[in-house]
């Protein structure tokens, strides 16, 4: 079967595509765009497809971004396309949004071709993801041990709108059609600048696997993935059943019935947990990782009656003995709290005005100093993933640094003279089970910072925003 035998394959698979449709292609410049660009024109007829070019300029390289938009234009123009385009300040955006540099120009794409795709009344968007592009992505998600929704990869087709025509199609296949055809594109430098991990994996993990345990490593991960896909969608519908019957409530606040849910398989639990959170939220689950529904987790199966934990987003999840109330909005007037910790990274503790900020750090000649009592640099080595940030609970103990015994944190504020009313607003952060610092006050001898400290975790508690 010749490539455009294969991209048609592709598309009666997936029914990306119906008799009529109007289609806003995604054109970064690239072999891939072009080629998907130039395959879709070739296609047209077949569907009676109408065309149009969507570029984002995502402000990051300078004149090379300019040059970039530049080719696209002619190259919509010279195919008699409407074409769209749109600069975005990405790294403003990343600041803005706490968020890396990709994800700020994920969201600036989508976002753009929305609003193209509205514009110009389309009813898809396709996309020159490739099956490299499908082996890179379910290798960097395995390293961040994503589960089995994240190890399912790029799907063909998302919400029956955005397509990848080019996804069972290897890059290589790509570049020789587009050689072939005599197609025209451009480089983008970033691509081969090893500061990223997807360029990483791809200049240096898949070659070496290729070479040393499987030459065909690509076509394994993309046959697992639609593999790990099927089970998804099959666990996805379950869920969605059992949430229908479990959650009660509707827009900000909802309810959910503990015994109920508990019930059923774990495998369901984080499942049922998302789509609660996707109700409150609006379907944006961005800022909720697989950390936070553990912690959910923990709280349905806690003895204590009444607890609360708090999320990305002003979202609070509190324990009321049969059921979790889950809502978003104001921060409660009430003492208990829970966060989970982003390390490193930035946790925003609504409930409390602040936010903490945690970074790795290698220990310089001398051991940094305690210099401000907002800030501590804890071992890191010795610390229990994910660091807990929680409120003064009856019985807590803890070694205050200098000492070797243990101490009641109830002792430790009477002795210095914290008022009673202020206790339960004091944050702990806790590593497993053991309390690592008291914020703002005395961290744990058990944490400090040796010669023999190889990594140091600093964390500072700072007022928010």
């Amino acid at each position: 079967m010749d490539f455009i035998g294969k991209v048609r394959a592709t598309v009666e698979r997936f029914q990306m595509l119906q008799d009529g449709d109007r289609v806003i292609v995604g054109v970064s410049g690239g072999v891939d765009s072009a080629v998907l660009l130039h395959v879709l024109r070739l296609l047209r007829g077949d569907y009676d497809l109408s065309l149009a070019v969507a570029h984002v300029d995502h402000g990051i390289r300078g004149e090379e971004s300019l040059r970039e938009a530049d080719f696209v234009r002619e190259l919509a123009h010279g195919m008699g396309l409407p074409f769209e385009t749109i600069s975005v300040d990405v790294p403003v955006l990343a600041r803005k949004r706490r968020i890396s540099l990709q994800e700020a120009s994920r969201e600036a794409r989508y976002q753009f071709y929305e609003e193209v795709r509205r514009k110009h009344g389309a009813q898809k968007v396709a996309l020159g993801q490739t099956a490299d592009d499908q082996a890179e992505t379910i290798l960097m998600r395995v390293i961040r041990g994503a589960g089995l929704r994240g190890l399912k990869g790029i799907p063909p087709v998302r919400s029956g709108i955005y397509i990848r025509p080019l996804i069972e199609l290897a890059r290589q296949d790509v570049e020789r059609f587009a050689d072939a055809e005599g197609l025209s594109w451009v480089t983008d430098s970033s691509n081969i600048k090893d500061i990223y991990l997807r360029n990483k994996v791809r200049r240096e993990l898949i070659p070496h696997l290729e070479r040393e345990y499987n030459p065909s490593i690509k076509g394994s991960l993309t046959r697992m993935a639609s593999i790990l896909s099927r089970d998804e969608d099959y666990l996805d519908g379950e869920a969605e059943e059992v949430a229908n019957g479990l959650i009660k409530g509707s827009g900000g606040q909802l309810m959910v019935d503990i015994p109920k849910l508990t019930a059923f398989h774990k495998a369901l639990w984080f499942r049922v947990l998302q789509k609660a959170l996707g109700r409150v939220l609006g379907g944006d689950l961005r800022n909720i990782k697989t950390v936070h529904l553990e912690g959910i987790c923990r709280l349905l199966t806690r003895r204590a009656p009444n607890k609360m934990l708090c999320l990305p987003q002003g979202v609070y999840v509190e324990k009321h003995y049969r059921e979790l109330l889950i809502r978003k909005g104001k921060p409660p007037d009430v003492l208990s709290f829970e966060y989970i910790v982003d390390c490193p990274g930035v946790t925003i503790l609504e409930s409390l005005g602040k936010r903490l900020v945690t970074r790795i750090e290698v220990p310089e000649k001398d051991v940094p100093a305690d210099v401000d009592s907002n800030v501590a640099y804890l071992d890191e080595n010795k610390l229990i993933y994910p660091l807990i940030l929680r409120g003064f609970e009856p019985g807590d103990r803890f070694v205050p640094l200098g000492m070797r015994g243990h101490k009641k944190v109830k002792d430790f504020f009477v002795d210095a003279k914290v008022p009673k009313p202020l206790r339960r607003r004091i944050p702990l952060l806790v590593s497993g089970e053991n309390i690592a610092w008291i914020v703002g006050y005395r961290m744990s001898d058990y944490y400090k910072l040796t010669e023999e400290s190889k990594r140091i975790l600093r964390v500072e508690y700072l007022d928010y925003p």
